[in-house]
């Protein structure tokens, strides 16, 4: 038995940090890119719970900074009080106009719903892309986000009751993003995206189940 009125932490998860705003293409080495967007995202379930809030509008903002020719790192705003980084890598030469990447990183953040609670998240992913025209791209991704949550406790736990205990694998979730990039005006870019972002892995213990959100948004970038 588990109770699911985590509701802090689910609208907390809906805030910020879920945004691909990117091809495929890296940055270019010793540049510096930014990129500050916003949205909406949300399932159903916390819709119809809570009604909609600011949590349902995410806002965006990363760096990404080119390392090698094919190589770029970059940090991102994380559910409001944390930090994700990432490494992505493209596999084909960058004057292509197709760009295929992979991309993995790690990042955690406090969680805004409980004192001292946290999470833990590693998300991987790839991204393809193709550029028309040298300032139009297209670009698809998929992704899968793993989450441990640390410190949260049950909200009225039943003492008669037997819990689920932690089994390690924490929680996942897919996200599958297409979107479409313009540059403009020499290296400032728009993007505007959709993600879809079932949960697929739960751990029974962590007293929190993430459901499944949608997402639209739009980005600059600069």
């Amino acid at each position: 038995m588990r109770s699911l009125a985590a509701i802090p932490l689910g609208l907390a998860l809906m805030g910020a940090g879920y945004g691909q705003f990117q091809s495929a293409h890296t940055t270019a080495p010793r540049k510096v890119r930014v990129t500050l967007g916003g949205g909406f995202q949300g399932n159903p379930v916390n819709i119809e719970a809570q009604g909609v809030t600011f949590f349902n509008f995410p806002l965006h903002a990363d760096l990404r900074a080119g390392a090698a020719e094919r190589v770029d790192v970059g940090a991102a705003l994380f559910l409001y009080a944390g930090l994700v980084s990432d490494v992505k890598v493209n596999l084909m030469p960058p004057s292509h106009d197709f760009a295929l990447a992979v991309r993995a990183g790690i990042g955690a953040a406090a969680d805004l719903g409980e004192e001292d609670a946290w999470i833990l998240h590693v998300p991987i992913g790839v991204i393809a892309s193709y550029r028309f025209l040298g300032c139009l791209s297209p670009y698809v991704g998929l992704g899968y986000g793993f989450y441990w949550i640390f410190g949260r406790h049950l909200s009225d736990p039943d003492p008669t009751a037997t819990y689920a205990s932690r089994k390690g694998y924490g929680d996942g979730v897919i996200t599958v993003t297409a979107g479409l990039e313009l540059v403009v005006a020499g290296r400032v870019g728009i993007s505007i995206e959709y993600s879809f972002m079932p949960a697929v892995v739960d751990d029974p213990g962590d007293s929190y189940s993430f459901g499944d959100n949608h997402m639209v948004g739009i980005a600059a970038s600069f």
